[in-house]
């Protein structure tokens, strides 16, 4: 009989990106881990805001996310808006919270429909 406690930890890969989105160079990176996904995307080099997104248990059984700001910007809501799809679509589906770096010189709305597309497209390849 095998001992589980014994067993080889899961390998957590992570699936980067490089690409432009209207001029602006952006980086991707998804990794999914055992008790979140944690999504990069930077048009800056760095991580910029940290956001955390996870749902909330309702009795209507409602899709409702808890989102917070961890680290950064407090009053820019188009990283809440991210970070709620994020975890609308990538997050929810797996049961896991999702934790975001955004640095985004961008914010328009071509270019969030460029984000969750390669987004989707790396989660997907996880």
């Amino acid at each position: 009989m095998e001992d589980d406690s014994t067993s080889k930890p899961q390998e957590l890969r992570t699936r980067q990106h490089r690409e432009e989105i209207n001029g602006v160079p952006t980086e991707f990176a998804v990794t999914i881990f055992a008790d979140r996904v944690f999504i990069v995307v930077t048009q800056l080099g760095t991580f910029g805001t940290l956001v955390e997104a996870h749902q909330k248990d309702t009795i209507s059984g409602r899709f409702q996310p808890d989102i917070h700001v961890r680290l950064g910007r407090r009053d820019d809501p188009l990283l809440l808006v991210y970070a709620r799809q994020f975890l609308e679509h990538f997050g929810a589906p797996l049961g896991l919270p999702v934790l975001a770096a955004l640095g985004l010189k961008d914010r328009s709305s071509d270019t969030f429909e460029a984000v969750m597309q390669r987004v989707k497209t790396l989660v997907s390849t996880q």
